[in-house]
């Protein structure tokens, strides 16, 4: 009967096993289990790795041009002072440059005016030493103005009579002045008159 019963007992498949023994069974719970990588999961992490060795270098590049940048503005700010400094010297310049034309303006005009007293042959001084000479102003006679007009001198002074302020005038003629003439005597005084010569240098 034991025979009997064994040979009608339905066989019952037994599973295969894996061929090197190991049962794929994970009895952790799910939040201690790894992490199941997937093929998407591995292009993503290497996406985001390109990316981020990418990004690197250009934040490095950014931040040296940036640095770059502020440098050459720094450089810009200092040159724009420099044009400004420049330009306030030009400026400076032209209007010395001014003062110096005006101030040479006014030096031929001078110039102008001494060389028409001055007459061109003599220094002004040195006729104006001969019209107060004793030698040439006659005893009693006095010069109390001297005007210059074009290349000449007007002499105003006081003599005792016409005569003397003749003889004054031809005493300045014989000293080197040409055109030596009496234009004017009026009585001044009692005793004095008042004359006018004129002379050419």
């Amino acid at each position: 009967m034991t025979l009997l019963s064994l040979a009608l007992r339905r066989r019952t498949r037994v599973p295969a096993m894996p061929e090197d023994g190991v049962v794929g069974i994970n009895l952790l719970p799910p939040e201690l289990r790894p992490v199941n990588i997937t093929p998407l999961g591995i292009i993503t992490a290497l996406a985001i790795g390109v990316v981020a060795f990418t990004l690197v270098p250009l934040a490095m590049h950014e931040r040296d041009v940036r640095d770059r940048a502020d440098a050459a503005e720094i450089r810009a700010e200092f040159a724009e002072r420099d044009v400004r400094g420049v330009q306030f010297q030009i400026a400076q310049q032209r209007g010395l440059q001014g003062e110096i034309a005006a101030a040479r303006a006014e030096l031929d005009r001078i110039n102008t005016a001494l060389a028409a007293l001055q007459g061109g042959r003599r220094p002004l001084a040195d006729d104006l030493e001969r019209l107060w000479d004793r030698a040439v102003l006659p005893a009693g006679a006095t010069v109390t103005a001297v005007e210059g007009e074009d290349g000449g001198l007007a002499i105003t002074g006081t003599a005792r009579d016409p005569l003397d302020a003749l003889a004054y005038a031809d005493a300045l003629t014989r000293a080197g002045f040409t055109a030596a003439r009496l234009t004017r005597f009026a009585p001044a005084t009692r005793d004095t008159g008042q004359f006018t010569i004129e002379v050419q240098r």
